[in-house]
């Protein structure tokens, strides 16, 4: 009893902590506990506000795009241009006697010697502006189609939300069930150590008084420290299914849990109705899929729509100031410039990019059509391959449970006959080893039924 004493409190302090919160919980308790606290029910939650700013994002593009914009601008070196020379050809031929009069006396020259231009330099030192400029888009095909996507996107991610929380919930049921099978394997390990401590202390009165020999009490105590030892590592593993859940739900590992429902074995009967085709829309996988495949047409449409013109309006004012001081450029006179328009861009050729483009998204389109083909058959098959295994299982925890009771009724005739002296005990040990195998088969069928069972529920899209 000392030894189970130490077992217990080892086990407290490694699972629940000196400064542990106690919590009571159920399975439906600590369902509902993930969904709100597990890290990946968490980061679906950001995954749907962020889907929900991308739409918001690409609404964006669409609204008028308003601009305000300030410069200044001082010239080292004012630019300089280039005007072509009316005046001194005309000088130079007056000069050089190489032109004559006309009726009005003007001089025309007979030769104007080429390449003559007058550099002059145009503008000031300084320049500041500060203006404002808008846009926006009066038709985008792929603007369009891009909205349309952008509202499938966020429904995207509210599927693969579901598809998060049923992961959730199937991983913390199936771990809910794994504390309550270890606490039943606990149960029969103490009902095990307690009735062969009983049958080893009789012995040893046995041997006291000289009816038995020592090796049969030997034996008997081999087997008792050997199920001690199981006893001390199936309470250790229990202790690790219990942080495993704690993970699980994201609740603290120092927080204490309790859990307060039982094994339900009653329900754990054969599934008989014939599953011929599931109801895929109940599957939040499949709803995913589909939207997948939606958001590869509006891909397509997209690349269609590239074809069309675009149009956008756009607007501008500003007010510039060209001054030589600097002080000037903020005192002096300014000169406004306003402007609107309308910019249409249709495409003419573009090397075959929009084609390849366009043929891209139709090969996705098949692709997804096919993904969610063989996705379909896959559901079909997951759901008739777990309801065959469920039914093995439960036929098989049937059967364990016979085989505990045929042990026991084994074990009690051994006793008996050992007591009377008319077996050994090697027989009780026997039997006690084939009862120890029975309930160890027992305890593994039970568990592959009660995940089967979870398997199977969410082959057929029932848990939510």
């Amino acid at each position: 009893m000392l030894k189970q004493l130490f077992i217990v409190i080892g086990l407290a302090l490694l699972s629940f902590g000196v400064n542990a919160q106690s919590n009571q919980f159920s399975l439906e308790q600590c369902v509902d506990y993930g969904i709100k606290n597990n890290r990946a029910m968490k980061n679906s939650k950001i995954d749907m506000e962020i889907a929900s700013s991308k739409v918001w994002e690409t609404i964006a593009i669409g609204l008028p795009q308003v601009n305000a914009n300030a410069q200044m601008q001082y010239f080292i070196n004012i630019p300089t241009q280039l005007f072509p020379d009316f005046i001194s050809p005309a000088l130079y031929g007056i000069l050089n006697g190489e032109g004559v009069r006309d009726s009005t006396g003007k001089i025309i020259p007979r030769r104007l010697p080429s390449g003559r231009y007058t550099p002059t330099q145009l503008g000031t030192k300084y320049n500041g502006s500060i203006g404002i400029d808008a846009s926006m888009i009066l038709f985008d095909g792929s603007y369009l189609a891009g909205l349309q996507a952008s509202a499938t996107y966020k429904k995207l991610s509210l599927n693969q939300a579901d598809r998060t929380e049923v992961d959730t919930r199937v991983s913390i049921t199936k771990g809910y069930y794994n504390v309550l099978v270890g606490n039943e394997r606990i149960e029969l390990l103490n009902a095990n150590v307690a009735r062969l401590k009983k049958t080893m202390d009789d012995t040893k009165a046995l041997y006291e008084n000289g009816f038995v020999e020592r090796t049969d009490y030997n034996r008997l105590e081999v087997l008792y420290n050997n199920l001690l030892v199981e006893q001390r590592k199936y309470a250790q593993i229990l202790g690790l299914g219990l942080l495993s859940l704690k993970f699980q739900m994201g609740m603290p590992l120092t927080d204490s849990l309790v859990l307060t429902d039982k094994l339900d074995k009653k329900g754990l009967q054969p599934s008989l109705e014939r599953i011929d085709k599931v109801n895929y829309e109940l599957r939040p996988d499949y709803n995913a899929a589909l939207t997948a495949q939606k958001l590869n047409k509006l891909d397509l449409r997209r690349a269609k729509l590239s074809y069309l013109p675009s149009i956008v309006a756009f607007g501008s004012y500003s007010r510039n100031s060209p001054q030589n001081n600097f002080s000037d450029v903020f005192t002096g006179t300014t000169f406004p410039t306003t402007l609107v328009g309308i910019k249409a861009s249709i495409p003419i050729f573009g090397g075959f990019k929009k084609y390849q483009q366009l043929h891209q998204a139709q090969l996705a389109l098949h692709k997804s059509d096919n993904d969610l083909e063989s996705f379909k058959n896959g559901i079909d098959m997951e759901a008739k391959s777990t309801q065959i295994l469920y039914n093995s299982a439960v036929a098989s925890l049937a059967s364990q449970e016979r085989n505990i009771e045929l042990a026991k009724e084994v074990l009690r005739v051994a006793k008996a006959k050992y007591e009377q002296g008319l077996g050994s005990s090697l027989e009780v040990i026997s039997a006690e080893t084939s009862l120890k195998e029975a309930e160890t088969n027992y305890i593994a069928s039970l568990s592959e039924a009660l995940a089967a069972r979870v398997d199977m529920d969410r082959a057929q899209g029932l848990i939510k």
